[in-house]
């Protein structure tokens, strides 16, 4: 009686391509334009962050703000800068 394991085995005819060597490059997925996206903007998050303190007097004089008012501007980015790092 044959077993429940029973393996039929064929012969396998040979043919081009089972003679080929396979390539031995290999290719690697790389994240350069994650990394140059996430550059970009923490370099522009930072010049916005360097010139709010430089444009909010010029904001107060321009759009006759009280001091309360203008300070709002450096409340709302921080807060902003706040949402975006957790989205």
């Amino acid at each position: 009686m044959y077993s429940t394991k029973t393996i039929l085995l064929l012969p396998i005819k040979k043919t081009k391509t089972n003679t080929h060597k396979m390539s031995t490059s290999t290719f690697t997925k790389t994240n350069y334009g994650s990394l140059a996206t996430i550059t970009t903007v923490f370099f522009f998050w930072g010049f916005v962050a360097a010139s709010n303190d430089i444009l909010i007097p010029v904001f107060k004089e321009h759009l006759h703000l009280e001091q309360w008012q203008s300070q709002l501007i450096s409340f709302a980015f921080y807060i902003a800068y706040t949402v975006g790092s957790i989205l």
